[in-house]
């Protein structure tokens, strides 16, 4: 008995769900956050070294966008050892009181 075109319809709609789903949780919530963290992280580092310059500004947004993609990479790539190290200290060394 062959699926109707609704049938397969929804079963695509849902795949696709899952997937956006998993996509924006993986990637764009790391990106979103780096591309704050990094904004900061930044223009305060660049303060720090030079003050505020006459360069100051094109300084800032050059570290941010070379800084940005390279936060977000790594956020991506060391979230699942950072969950490792995470749940090793809080079983280790930090005791539940109860």
């Amino acid at each position: 008995m062959a699926m109707s075109q609704h049938a397969v319809d929804g079963t695509l709609d849902v795949i696709s769900g899952i997937f956006w789903m998993k996509w924006t949780t993986k990637i764009l919530g790391p990106a979103v956050m780096s591309f704050m963290v990094v904004f900061v992280v930044t223009g305060f580092v660049i303060w720090l070294n030079i003050g505020f310059s006459e360069d100051f500004l094109s300084r800032w947004i050059r570290s941010w966008l070379f800084g940005w993609p390279v936060a977000t990479v790594s956020v991506v790539t060391f979230t699942p050892l950072g969950t490792v190290i995470t749940t090793y200290i809080r079983t280790k060394w930090i005791r539940e009181t109860q």
